[in-house]
């Protein structure tokens, strides 16, 4: 029961937060990034169904529901926080120090989920191979939402890299 508390309350904080710190009314500019974001998510869990880099452990649902209702309620609010809060300002340290904090973040909500024992890792994947992830998700988020057709293919080298890297077979591929 405790873990579906855990698991309730974070989706809340994350539509609180999302409805309070993110750009709600301009929601339309952000739209094809957190359709990309929620995406990514969506074809890890169709690529390695079966052999999985993390997964989450199932409570009350199983793994896919909890990874739909990230994709519908954490990564919508991640998008329009990050990026309408993303510094204007010429200085690179305090855009790279709030990417890094983005990362720092998502890390320690993972770091949270872990200990409690509602995520766990396979394959060899482990925390700090997700914070490089978040390093360089939040990264391709902003080119994606500038650059779109530049952050696809950064994307597409970070999806095959993690395949060649990590042995995933492509069972759907034969």
């Amino acid at each position: 029961m405790i873990y579906i508390i855990i698991r309730l309350t974070n989706f809340t904080i994350w539509i609180i937060a999302g409805y309070i710190w993110g750009d709600w009314r301009n929601w339309s500019k952000y739209y094809s990034t957190i359709l990309i974001f929620s995406s990514g998510n969506i074809v890890y869990n169709l690529v390695s169904n079966e052999y999985t880099l993390w997964d989450y452990t199932p409570t009350f649902v199983n793994s896919s529901v909890i990874s739909l209702v990230m994709a519908l309620t954490v990564f919508p609010s991640t998008v329009l926080i990050f990026i309408y809060h993303y510094p204007n300002y010429r200085s690179r340290i305090i855009k790279c120090i709030y990417i890094f904090s983005w990362s720092v973040l998502y890390t320690l909500i993972e770091l949270i989920f872990n200990l409690l024992g509602l995520i766990y890792y396979e394959h060899g994947w482990n925390l700090k191979w997700s914070f490089c992830f978040n390093m360089l998700t939040f990264p391709l988020l902003l080119l994606h939402w500038r650059k779109p057709p530049l952050a696809w293919l950064g994307i597409v080298v970070l999806g095959i890299s993690l395949i060649f890297l990590f042995n995933i077979p492509l069972r759907y591929v034969e």
